[in-house]
């Protein structure tokens, strides 16, 4: 608003409307609401706000978040998501040559390839490759902040997921899900109260 129309140039400003606008969206969604022109508006502030400074790792982070987001929404009408996600795994791999040493870049990423792993396991397809990619992801947020009990929970789910695939194909998932086991144990142990992971 106001402050795009005093300063257009401001990317700090095109930032935050996309985010206020993203969370917009968010909140359009949970209310069972179709969230894409939301969405679609998001992005595009993100995206001229990553013209005005490509390096912001941040912004780069937060369009994928958008397109995760919406690919959640699509998902759950049973439409592919999979371009969306696509979008989502570029973006943070944009975040993440700006900021190698960005945690949550690599967890959202991380997300991401899991949530399109899971999608594609629904439809009969081999998950492996993005479940593999969700996995390095996490541990690469991991070796960077070791106290983030979500993180811990996260790789778990994406390892549960896998032993699901592998056990329904007749392969041995033991140790997927022992990697499983162990990572739902750190996110306790960091947090005795995450209930998510019990």
């Amino acid at each position: 608003g106001k402050a795009l129309e005093r300063n257009p140039g401001s990317a700090e400003a095109w930032l935050r409307r996309g985010m206020v606008r993203a969370h917009a969206g968010n909140f359009a969604m949970s209310r069972g609401e179709d969230p894409g022109p939301i969405f679609a508006e998001a992005v595009a502030d993100l995206s001229k706000a990553l013209e005005r400074n490509p390096a912001s790792a941040e912004a780069w982070m937060r369009r994928g978040n958008v397109h995760v987001n919406w690919g959640i929404f699509k998902r759950s009408r049973g439409e592919d998501p999979g371009p969306v996600y696509a979008e989502a795994i570029a973006d943070y791999g944009k975040a993440l040559e700006r900021n190698p040493a960005y945690a949550e870049a690599w967890a959202q990423r991380g997300n991401a390839r899991a949530s399109w792993g899971n999608f594609k396991g629904k439809q009969g397809e081999d998950p492996g490759a993005d479940y593999a990619g969700a996995v390095a992801d996490f541990g690469k947020a991991l070796e960077l902040n070791s106290a983030s009990a979500e993180t811990w929970m996260y790789r778990g789910n994406v390892r549960s997921s896998w032993g699901g695939f592998k056990t329904r194909r007749g392969e041995d998932a033991g140790p997927v899900y022992a990697e499983a086991l162990a990572d739902f144990g750190k996110a306790l142990e960091l947090n005795p109260a995450y209930a998510e992971a019990r």
